[in-house]
């Protein structure tokens, strides 16, 4: 994140750049902001007031960006985060609610519900590639991190097999059922027949996510990365024209949602996707 001195000099050296700013003071090429203006001159604490605003905004946006990335690890199903979640809400010799991913605790008092909880330390890691997820676990014993016993592993394995097993369930076992009987084999089944299907089930989630990740991609600038609102932020740090310069990245921003929302819409149309959830 750049400091209020960075800013502070980039509005500088805008300002001495501009043609008409130079003309109007009688700068002339090579000369620099403090060779002209001191810092306690109506223009040096002008701009000072500039960049502490600059970096106040800044670093509200990599707080935000931060808490936004946070909460999307918690609450979007198989991230990193979301493994770790549930392997932490592991109870052991609990039985688990039909179809759901949640145990009965009706009647349980908070330390009860802790104790059954035999996970104490989780982490969960994905390879560079997201191909491989590796998730690690450590249970707490006299205040130290100490190994699952054999039947606390097995049972923690099958628990999460349980999540894994949800993401196919989605699918009719009439379908899989059908393919079978057409002779297919399993791998045949899976590539024409369950993931084709699976990818009509989530394609409405996916092109929400599409959507929010558009405009989530404004948070981009923030690390110093030109997407849109990057560049008119620099393009208003050389025009003076913020209003115009926003209100022109928020047409563009429109007109990509628009066409994205347009293209998804034409893709369920032609996968039909309406028909295949019985809509």
């Amino acid at each position: 994140m750049r400091t209020i001195e960075e800013i502070k000099e980039t509005i500088c050296a805008d300002f001495m750049r501009n043609e008409s700013v130079a003309e109007l003071f009688g700068f002339t090429p090579g000369d620099s902001f403090t060779s002209h203006f001191s810092k306690v001159s109506v223009i040096g604490i002008l701009f000072y007031i500039f960049a502490v605003a600059a970096w106040t905004l800044e670093k509200l946006f990599d707080t935000y960006k931060g808490e936004v990335d946070t909460r999307i690890e918690e609450i979007i199903p198989h991230r990193p985060r979301w493994y770790r979640d549930k392997v932490l809400a592991f109870m052991k010799g609990k039985t688990l609610i039909a179809d759901t991913d949640r145990y009965d605790t009706e009647g349980m008092t908070e330390d009860a519900i802790a104790a059954a909880r035999a996970v104490k330390h989780a982490v969960a890691v994905e390879n560079r590639d997201a191909s491989l997820l590796t998730i690690k676990v450590a249970g707490e014993k006299d205040g130290k991190r100490c190994r699952l016993d054999a039947e606390t592993e097995a049972q923690l394995a099958a628990y999460i097999a349980e999540i894994l097993r949800g993401a196919i369930q989605a699918i009719p076992p009439g379908e899989i059922e059908a393919a079978r009987a057409l002779g297919m084999s399993k791998a045949k089944a899976l590539i024409y027949i369950i993931l084709p299907r699976a990818a009509r089930i989530g394609l409405p989630a996916y092109s929400n996510e599409v959507i929010l990740m558009l405009k989530a991609s404004a948070l981009a600038s923030t690390v110093t990365l030109l997407e849109l609102t990057g560049m008119a932020r620099t393009i208003i740090a050389r025009t003076y024209l913020p209003v115009e310069i926003f209100f022109a990245a928020g047409m563009f921003y429109l007109l990509m949602a628009y066409v994205l929302v347009r293209g998804f819409k034409l893709l369920e149309r032609w996968l039909r996707v309406d028909a295949c959830q019985g809509r």
